[in-house]
């Protein structure tokens, strides 16, 4: 099984590695890249990832990510982690399929943290 944490808009943290080693999680998927960015508050991460990232291009980074994991995967995301999540199994594409229906017995459970990216979808969940 493949535990994967799907990082907020702060990314890849010193905090967020430290839980992923607690998860024993396979790994974390940020819309940085693996770097730390060490942004100083909210204001600084939330400026940076609307110009630089949007959700649209984190969506694009989780599905490359997740699309060689083979078996049973679990994904964990935060805030903004979670929309690109749910855009991901909502979305139609073969990858979203597959991981709604091969490798969910017979059910899906999720946990949204943040749906104000994803408002129309949770209904039809």
């Amino acid at each position: 099984m493949n535990l994967v944490l799907v990082s907020d808009i702060f990314g890849n943290t010193a905090a967020l590695k430290v839980f992923a080693e607690k998860l024993n999680a396979q790994s974390i998927v940020d819309p940085y890249g693996g770097v730390d960015m060490a942004f100083n508050c909210e204001q600084q991460a939330y400026g940076y990832f609307s110009q630089h990232i949007g959700l649209d291009e984190y969506v694009a980074i989780l599905q490359k990510a997740i699309k060689p994991l083979a078996g049973n995967t679990i994904l964990i995301g935060f805030s903004v982690g979670a929309s690109a999540i749910i855009q991901v199994l909502t979305s139609g594409a073969p990858l979203g399929q597959q991981l709604l229906g091969k490798q969910v017995d017979d059910e899906v459970n999720l946990t949204i943290g943040d749906v104000k990216h994803s408002y129309d979808v949770v209904e039809i969940l």
